[in-house]
Parts: structure tokens; C-alpha cells; sequence
């Protein structure tokens, strides 16, 4: 029997998350293995709106949202490093947005969002009239809104970039179920397959909303519970939406690069003046998660009532996709990054709720920092998001 392989660190789980985080181990001199049971993407991260926006609830004031901020100005510099090494284009492009106000209830959200945020990005309050500047086909019945920058990507495509970018750069992908984790004494030593076993200094779960399939491994629950989700996939005629609009109440219209509309949201960030408040859990909950990866009618319905009542002229186009997955909500709405105590060698990059893909390659910098034992060059203050805030 020949020896089995050993790694400096193994991530499990390949969504944008995992990818991310470990192509950025291995482009550091690392020896890498990422462990993913069915496809690369697949998960939440192949259904997402991919916007990297800032703008109204999405992000809980304070740490979140200063990650939020440090995660979106390096998106730039993440992207075009994984497309030299993978050479996939991940369809990352930032463009105007508009967060659009058509009832008095979105521009009470709008407005407390605009004047806590505004110190943080250029952004500013405009008419109707400046705003139909931008995009003529929003509706004339508005109050207003908040025009300023957002990006959008892939989440697919970014999740295979970061995969093709590992193996570039050394390290290797295994197809299999890690069933459970190494051990000597309290240090994690690697992980158990079903077909073996991969030894590895480091080990790194980045699950997902799968993450609480890990609870018996780990010795208490990770509390990160699935999310459903659905979004609509539109082609429109005529010429491609000029912005990327958002609202609190009616969804999102998000062009992306290619020209598709992702419109609709339920369940998502792009409803921006629900996300926080209501996309939680109770803690006490034991009862088995339930992965709700079905669209529904009733979800498409209700999308495409919405985005009507904010842009009219989105009857004359056609859904060419109706997409549903879950996200990984943890129960205080903040991602779970770093190491576990008591349990040297095992790290968690979880729980990013309904912006996981804005803040993947922020997150795999702060677990290469950890991984490396050196301090992140980011404004984010790390410890609010450590895995320990949950334990005794």
C-alpha cells in the first residue's frame, strides 16, 4: 500500500469560497488539496447574483460592512490575478447602479443606508428624472434614488476560474466526500475520505450551507443553516440595461457582461431593505436543515410583479432561465472566518449569507493571513467574524 498524500493545507468544499481560498494558498508556495464531492460551483455560488454592491441592508453596520468595503476594492485585483492563472473570464464588470426608491417605505430604507454609507464610497441621491438619464426604461412612478458603482460576477464561472488557477499554480483537486477529520491528540491532521485518507497541516471547511454536515466532526454545531433562493434570468430586445438597478421592496434588474438580466430576488441581498433584518434563525432550532434547491411557481410570480412595477418595458422580454439554491445563512448574519479554538489546525469560511461571492476573495486573503500567521494589510477588524463568538 503506498503512502498516503500529505498537503500543507486542504480546503473542502469548491464554491467561490473554497476556490478562492485555496488557489490563493497555492499561488503563496503552499502545497494545496481541494476536496469537493460533486462539481466545482454547483452550490450556492452557481446561482447567485454575484452583485458586489454596498448600498442598503445587505452588509450589518459596523465590521460586516467595513469587510464589505475592503472585500469590493480588491475584487479588481482577485479577478484579474485568477484570469491570468486560469484563464477564464469570470464576467466581473462594474458599471453605474441605481438604488431606486418607488414608494415612501424604500426611500426611508434608502436614505438611513445613504447617509451611513456614503463616507465610505462615492455615491449620491437623484431625481427621477437624473436617474431615467441613466436607465429611460425605469418607471416615471419614483420617488428617487441613489446612483453610485456596483459590480457583478459570475459566480460559476468565478468558482471555475479559481479551480483552473489551483491547479495552475501546483495544487491539486480531489473528487470525494470527506466523511471526517484527522486527528493527533486535539490538533486536526487532515481529513477522511470515503475512498481514504489526506493528511494535511492545515485543513479548512468551507462548506457552505452544508457546513453543519461537519457538526459531528467538530464537536459542536457550526450555525450556519441553508437560505432558499431564486432568481429570474431575462433577454430583453433593444439595447442592454445601462445600470445595475436595485431596489429595497421590488428586487434587482442586474445586467450582467454578457447582456443577461438577473431580475428578481427572493430571499436575497437585492431586496435590500430586507436581508438583515429577516434572513436569521434561532439557534435553539435542532431540526434537520432543509436544502430547498426547487424554483417555485409562486416565486416566479411574484419576481416578475415586482421588476414589472419597476421596469414596465420588462414584459416585452422573455426568462430564459428560472434558477433556485441555498445560501448559508449563520444565525447572527456575519460569515465565520478563521480558526477554531481548541482545535489547532482547523479553520472555518462559512456562513457569508447571500453575499458569499462579494466577499470570497476577501475572505480567502484573511484565511491565507491566518494559514501564514502574519497580519492582513485590510482595514477589517478579524476578530468579529472568528468561529469562537459561538462556543461557551
Amino acid at each position: 500500500m503506498g503512502a498516503r498524500e500529505r498537503f500543507d493545507v486542504v480546503v473542502v468544499g469548491a464554491g467561490a469560497v473554497g476556490t478562492s481560498a485555496a488557489y490563493l494558498l497555492a499561488k503563496e508556495g503552499l502545497s494545496v488539496c481541494m476536496i469537493e464531492r460533486k462539481e466545482i460551483g454547483r452550490g450556492s455560488s452557481g446561482h447567485g447574483h454575484g452583485a458586489i454592491n454596498l448600498l442598503g441592508k445587505a452588509f450589518v453596520p459596523g465590521p460586516h460592512f467595513l469587510l464589505g468595503v475592503a472585500g469590493g476594492k480588491y475584487y479588481p485585483e482577485y479577478v484579474a490575478s485568477v484570469m491570468e492563472d486560469s484563464g477564464i473570464d469570470p464576467m466581473f464588470h462594474e458599471i453605474p447602479a441605481i438604488a431606486y426608491a418607488i414608494n415612501e417605505e424604500e426611500e426611508a430604507i434608502l436614505r438611513k443606508s445613504f447617509e451611513y454609507q456614503r463616507q465610505y464610497a462615492p455615491m449620491e441621491w437623484a431625481t427621477v428624472q437624473e436617474c431615467r438619464e441613466i436607465e429611460p426604461r425605469l418607471t416615471e412612478d419614483a420617488i428617487g434614488g441613489v446612483v453610485y458603482r456596483h459590480g457583478q460576477v459570475n459566480g460559476l464561472l468565478l468558482s471555475q476560474a479559481g479551480g483552473k488557477a489551483l491547479e495552475a499554480v501546483g495544487g491539486k483537486i480531489i473528487y470525494d466526500n470527506v466523511v471526517g477529520l484527522l486527528r493527533s491528540g486535539s490538533r486536526v491532521t487532515g481529513v477522511q475520505l470515503e475512498a481514504g485518507a489526506t493528511d494535511a497541516g492545515h485543513v479548512i471547511l468551507a462548506m457552505g450551507a452544508w457546513s453543519s454536515l461537519a457538526d459531528p466532526w467538530v464537536g459542536f454545531p457550526i450555525p450556519v443553516r441553508p437560505g432558499h433562493g431564486e432568481v429570474l434570468h431575462y433577454r430583453v430586445p433593444g439595447e442592454p440595461v445601462r445600470a445595475q438597478i436595485n431596489t429595497a421592496r421590488h428586487g434587482p434588474v442586474f445586467p450582467a457582461r454578457d447582456g443577461t438580466l438577473l431580475v428578481g430576488s427572493i430571499g436575497g441581498p437585492p431586496m435590500l431593505g430586507k436581508t438583515v433584518d429577516s434572513m436569521t434563525w434561532d439557534p435553539r432550532d435542532t431540526s434537520e436543515p432543509v436544502f430547498d434547491e426547487a424554483p417555485t411557481d409562486a416565486g416566479r410570480d411574484l419576481m416578475i410583479k415586482l421588476a414589472l412595477r419597476l421596469m414596465p418595458s420588462l414584459a416585452e422580454g422573455e426568462i430564459i432561465e428560472h434558477r433556485a439554491g441555498v445560501r448559508p445563512l449563520s444565525f447572527d448574519q456575519l460569515p465565520i472566518i478563521g480558526p477554531v479554538p481548541g482545535q489547532p489546525g482547523l479553520y472555518l469560511s462559512t456562513g457569508h449569507g447571500f453575499k458569499g461571492l462579494h466577499l470570497a476573495p476577501i475572505s480567502a486573503r484573511l484565511i491565507l493571513d491566518y494559514v501564514t500567521e502574519r497580519s492582513t494589510p485590510f482595514k477589517v477588524d478579524r476578530a468579529a467574524f472568528l468561529p469562537d463568538r459561538f462556543l461557551p
